[in-house]
């Protein structure tokens, strides 16, 4: 589990094993600057590259879980925090934005 900060200018966060990544938190996720790069993570797992979206209202935050089968379930273990970010409706990022600031991905799905 760890707290990334990439700082000013454009940043890209890799990832690239679900058993080792864990569960991280990017302090400081800008749209229009950063990316997130799972193409080797999803290399490595096969199947259907989706991001499962959550909003916590309570916190602020979107959790971002990865899911090999379209969304139904999701990879024990991994999820990355976007801190003070909202994804959806009326959010910063809509999904579709946010699949554009991920490398690897076919989708994005909010639960």
């Amino acid at each position: 589990d760890d707290l990334l900060t990439g700082g000013g200018g454009d940043d890209v966060y890799q990832y690239t094993d679900s058993a080792t990544d864990g569960h991280d938190t990017i302090a400081d996720f800008l749209d229009g600057n950063d990316t997130i790069d799972l193409t080797a993570l999803f290399d490595a797992l096969g199947g259907t590259n989706t991001v499962v979206s959550t909003f916590d209202s309570g916190s602020g935050n979107t959790t971002l879980e990865i899911s090999t089968d379209g969304g139904t379930s999701t990879v024990a273990g991994f999820s990355i925090t976007l801190a003070g970010v909202e994804v959806g409706s009326g959010g910063d990022l809509t999904a579709a934005e946010l699949l554009t600031h991920i490398n690897g991905a076919d989708g994005v799905v909010e639960a």
